[in-house]
């Protein structure tokens, strides 16, 4: 299991089309699932299924209406299915966003490396601003 977030009340402006970066791992249970604090890739390293839960808050960092738009990359390749979107009017309209998912990780072998890493990216249009980002990982089996 792994927990892994980014505590801010003043907020951490993410460019569009960045990684969000978590501060603060406070759950690592051995080696299946790791974070380094200050990084932005959680890995899974053991084959099985893992739940995947995303949330934060996010505002647009411009006085225009935009998305507030997190997608969930596993080893650079989109996940569609793992989004969340909400619009964002200003830079006090504050939107809640979050989603589950399940991953799958095959196993490996010597010459096959199905190890992967997640990413979360700002998919929105516009650098957001989100504050108190978090992500849970359980192995399911």
């Amino acid at each position: 299991m792994l927990q892994a977030y980014t505590n801010n009340s003043t907020g951490t402006t993410v460019a569009a089309n960045t990684a969000i970066n978590f501060t603060n791992v406070v759950v690592e249970t051995g080696c299946t699932a790791t974070m380094t604090p200050g990084s932005t890739t959680v890995n899974l390293n053991k084959p099985g299924y893992y739940m995947v839960q995303f949330n934060a808050y996010g505002a647009s960092s411009t006085a225009e209406a935009s998305a507030v738009e997190i997608t969930m990359y596993n080893n650079g390749t989109e996940v569609p299915y793992a989004s969340s979107s909400d619009t964002s009017t200003s830079t006090t309209d504050i939107a809640d966003i979050g989603f589950s998912t399940i991953v799958r990780v095959l196993p490996s072998c010597p010459s096959i490396d199905n190890d992967i890493a997640l990413t979360f990216v700002n998919t929105g249009t516009v650098a957001t601003v989100f504050y108190n980002t978090n992500v849970v990982v359980t192995k399911l089996c």
